[in-house]
């Protein structure tokens, strides 16, 4: 099958400052890919493929598994989104960690493959005590080579800390910070604060291709803030073509981000619940 699509790729989206999107260079993960008839035609458009885990089947894991031995790039969600806002919980040990190690051990290059770490969508102190329940579960897939995202839930404690906290926990290796874009989205304005403050190497964009209004300006500011971050976010297909808002895109008059030393910071975090 690796033969199959290898004839079918026509891209993959390896430099990402040299992607065809024009959206300021950013990777775009085409969501919604579960079923293998969907996963198949963004396979053969060669684009980057978003799958939920949950909803994950065997046949279009092989695919996606394939796919990332030849350049493809695979996103999988946790699906702690629709749980949450049903009001349930995930059950990550169950429902999620095992197709992580599914894919991995089918032969996935984890370099190509993005995670997301556990957390409860709109709960700032819930997600922290589930990433604190799992963090062997994340070390593991780190130790693999799989970059994993660590959505930053808004709520008392400042969302810069909470990074800072994760790479205190994890190293920054390998890690991505996740922005929520959804329920308990950020604004543009917290993307700013947070960017003030922190400095990612990596950042992805949960949910925000389905946001034609803060789509632009969001990666506006980071161009301006953070140059040498690299985003990514998320879409379903049918928000692949985005125009630019009315007014343009923001002039952002905000110092780049710096990296700063984890321990830095003097003040002390709450503990982990």
């Amino acid at each position: 099958m690796e033969g199959a699509i290898m004839q079918q790729a026509t891209f993959f989206d390896t430099e990402w400052r040299e992607s065809p999107n024009p959206h300021q260079g950013a990777r775009l993960y085409y969501s919604g890919a579960n079923r293998p008839y969907d996963a198949h035609g963004l396979i053969r458009a060669g684009v980057a493929v978003g799958v939920a885990a949950p909803e994950l089947g065997k046949e279009t894991a092989r695919l996606l598994v394939d796919y990332t031995r030849v350049g493809g790039q695979v996103f999988v969600d946790s699906g702690a989104f629709p749980s949450s806002r049903k009001g349930q919980e995930l059950d990550f040990r169950q429902q999620v960690f095992p197709v992580y190690k599914r894919l991995l051990d089918a032969g996935a290059i984890a370099d190509n493959v993005l995670l997301v770490a556990p957390d409860y969508v709109g709960n700032q102190a819930r997600s922290r005590s589930l990433l604190a329940e799992h963090q062997n579960a994340v070390r593991r897939l780190l130790a693999r080579g799989a970059s994993v995202m660590i959505p930053l839930q808004k709520g008392l404690i400042p969302t810069a800390w909470l990074w800072r906290e994760a790479v205190a926990m994890f190293g920054a290796d390998g890690l991505v910070a996740g922005i929520p874009s959804r329920d308990a989205a950020f604004s543009v304005e917290d993307l700013q604060q947070f960017l003030h403050s922190a400095c990612p190497a990596r950042l992805h964009m949960l949910g925000l291709g389905a946001d034609k209004a803060r789509l632009l300006p969001s990666l506006a500011l980071v161009a301006q803030m953070a140059p040498n971050t690299l985003v990514s976010y998320d879409a379903p297909p049918e928000s692949e073509h985005i125009s630019v808002p009315e007014g343009g895109l923001p002039n952002v008059s905000m110092p780049w981000c710096r990296p700063k030393a984890v321990g830095s910071e003097r003040r002390r975090l709450p503990r982990l619940g």
